[in-house]
């Protein structure tokens, strides 16, 4: 029978950003591969709780038999646990074979080096593996890849009995992929056990064990055979099965949008081509919720272009006007703005009180002369407009509760075109009824929303239109 290595039982846990995971029961035993399949930081969550940059609300976690009451990563690592990820640490002033034992946590209480040990262990390492590295060889030239290998080995020379791989695919060819596979699968031989976090899960699917999936900030399936491995994908993408009700667009709280086949007012016009080659052209009248149809990967694609990550921005036309903007800080004072589940593009400043957060844009309407500035906050912030009467400003707080106050502040200044990023996908069942009022209450005002979400499903059953985009 095989040992438990790590054992997650009710856990809840919570990042430094707010996003939260919630009671999350998960086994990982010795030589076993479990893969782990989300949108929206939810496993990433789980991630940066190993490594130290979460906390534990409440369950009880036991690796390798033994339950442990401090988390942090030095803990976890002191258990043998230990997280590999494209930020893994290398100096440069070190060779290969020294990045891999003087940055291992003991090696501060060596006096004495044996530069030639050093040495043979790595390449020891390297053979055993099929690594093509020279352990004696400057760090410069090495590829995120290969750093990636070198935290690996430095995890297995270390003792490793549990290794969490954060997203390598990222760092890898399709082709290099399938060598890392490989080596995976050796290490599992030896009773080494896998947790994998990736946005790339197909390329686990050979040596994985187990596949988790995470919606709505908890574990919703777990799939044990390896041909059902792909459904997990089409779970994130799709999402669960939208009610009935839903797929009426009133049930939004929107009787005053047009049936099905009427007419709206023209309002606003995206053009523009993706980093992968591919043009698009958006159109939306004015109040209108959009949800843009798209596989993942080119979902993301189109993020990046609409956004202004790219050399090229897109091209703009908003109530007839042709608008071309060259930053992104232009496309907000211009009346387009955005809001994003992943990261720190979600809007909100933790250095702001929650009443500066809200009140960010607004400012300049407000504050002119005659010192109205405070009176009219104040009036602003209690007036039922904002609110609707079912929560308070008190109630909220900087950091758990960033992503209502960036929709206040956005239902507040009501920009002429509004796109959101996977906000339903990473809202849990309560949340995503309270977003879709707020959506449909920034619509109502004539703002276009357009929807990149993975949650496609429950999206579709409230938005006017849903549409590829693609020319």
């Amino acid at each position: 029978m095989k040992k438990e290595l790590l054992y997650l039982k009710g856990l809840t846990v919570e990042e430094q950003g707010g996003n939260r995971l919630e009671d999350i029961s998960l086994l990982v035993r010795e030589g076993e591969c479990v893969c782990m399949v989300s949108a929206a930081r939810q496993k990433e969550t789980l991630v940066h709780y190993l490594q130290g940059k979460g906390r534990r609300i409440s369950g009880s976690v036991q690796v390798r038999g033994r339950e442990i009451s401090q988390d942090g990563r030095r803990n976890l690592e002191r258990n043998k646990v230990f997280v590999v990820g494209t930020g893994a640490p290398c100096m440069s002033a070190l060779t290969i074979g020294e990045n891999i034992f003087l940055l291992r946590r003991n090696s501060l209480k060596k006096i004495f080096l044996n530069e030639k040990a050093i040495k043979n262990q790595a390449e020891y390492y390297f053979q055993k593996y099929g690594i093509s590295l020279d352990a004696g060889a400057d760090t410069s030239a090495l590829s995120q890849g290969e750093k990636v290998m070198v935290a690996l080995i430095r995890c297995v020379s270390q003792g490793a009995r549990l290794v969490v791989l954060h997203d390598i695919s990222s760092v890898f060819s399709r082709e290099e992929m399938g060598r890392v596979a490989e080596i995976l699968g050796r290490l599992k031989a030896e009773g080494i056990g896998l947790l994998v976090s990736d946005n790339h899960p197909e390329y686990f699917y050979g040596i994985c064990d187990c596949m988790v999936i995470f919606k709505h900030r908890r574990i919703a399936k777990k799939i044990y055979e390896p041909e059902e491995f792909p459904l997990g994908e089409q779970i994130v993408l799709w999402g669960t099965e939208a009610p009935e009700g839903e797929k009426n667009r009133r049930a939004a709280g929107r009787p005053d949008r047009p049936e099905p086949g009427e007419p709206l007012e023209a309002s606003v016009e995206i053009r523009g081509k993706t980093a992968a080659g591919w043009e698009y052209c958006l159109r939306a009248g004015k109040g209108e919720i959009v949800l843009l149809s798209q596989p993942a990967v080119k979902r993301e694609q189109l993020w990046d272009s609409l956004s202004g990550r790219l050399d090229s921005m897109p091209f703009y036309e908003l109530d007839g006007n042709a608008v071309r903007f060259r930053s992104m800080d232009e496309m907000v004072r211009g009346g387009v703005v955005f809001v994003s589940m992943d990261g720190d593009e979600a809007g909100e400043f933790k250095n702001l009180t929650r009443e500066e957060n809200v009140l960010l844009p607004s400012l300049k309407r407000i504050s002119g002369w005659m010192g109205f500035y405070e009176r009219q906050a104040d009036y602003i912030l209690t007036d039922d407009f904002l609110f609707d009467g079912e929560e308070k400003l008190e109630e909220l707080t900087v950091g758990r509760d960033g992503m209502k106050l960036v929709l206040y502040r956005w239902k507040l200044y009501h920009p002429k075109v509004m796109i959101l990023r996977n906000l339903f996908t990473a809202a849990d069942l309560k949340e995503r009824d309270w977003l879709k009022r707020m959506v449909a209450a920034i619509a109502a005002r004539g703002t276009v929303v357009l929807l990149l979400e993975n949650e496609q499903s429950f999206c579709a059953g409230f938005a006017d239109r849903i549409e590829s985009g693609e020319r």
